[in-house]
Order: structure tokens, then C-alpha cells, then sequence
């Protein structure tokens, strides 16, 4: 079982993705938690020389939007120390994937220089 290790950027960039979807406040938070059980759900993202940074979509069934439609969830999960760790929430269409990558890249740099 993985434990789920937050930061203050991630909960900053959920705090801005939900503002606009408080209904689904609940929903999302339960999404992340599940990681716990099952880290390996989103899709592995390229780019990011060994480390298993993963995408998730997350559908917010509360306003009926899709997962395709939804939100954005990046996230590193390491093995060897069986911790998840949210990088980054954002809704889709509010980002470059260029932009994206080098924020997510920053942060995860942060994170495994603790």
C-alpha cells in the first residue's frame, strides 16, 4: 500500500482546479486516495528519463463532464519508497502540454531533491 505525500503547489493547483467544480470536491479527493491501493492507474507520460510520473483523467460526474473533458491529474509514484506524489490538477484546455511538462519537471525536481 502506497502512502500519498501532498505539497502545498499541488494543493494550490486543486484549490484553482475546483474552484469552478465544488461539487466534485469529494469525487477528485477520492480519485487521489484510490492511488493508495492502486497506484498504477493513469497512463504512463513520457518524458521524464525513468521516473513514473503518470496521467490521470478525471471525469466530474456532478456536472456531467467526462473524463476526456474533465481534469488533468499528474503524478510521480516511487516505487523503492512505495510514495505517491501529486505534482499537479488542472482542467483541461487551461494549459500547453510543453508549458505543462516543464512545470510538472520543476516540481518533481523539488520533490526528489528532499
Amino acid at each position: 500500500m502506497s502512502r500519498i505525500k501532498t505539497s502545498k503547489k499541488f494543493l494550490a493547483s486543486q484549490k484553482k482546479a475546483l474552484k469552478k467544480y465544488a461539487l466534485s470536491e469529494k469525487h477528485v479527493q477520492e480519485t487521489i486516495d484510490s492511488l493508495e491501493n492502486d497506484p498504477y492507474q493513469g497512463d504512463a507520460w513520457p518524458g521524464f528519463s525513468g521516473h513514473s510520473v503518470r496521467k490521470m483523467r478525471i471525469g466530474l460526474p456532478e456536472y456531467n463532464v467526462s473524463p476526456r473533458q474533465g481534469l488533468r491529474f499528474i503524478y510521480y509514484h516511487s516505487e523503492n519508497k512505495d510514495v505517491v506524489f501529486p505534482i499537479i490538477l488542472k482542467q483541461k484546455g487551461t494549459y500547453n502540454e510543453r508549458d505543462l511538462k516543464r512545470e510538472v519537471a520543476k516540481i518533481l525536481k523539488d520533490f526528489l531533491a528532499e
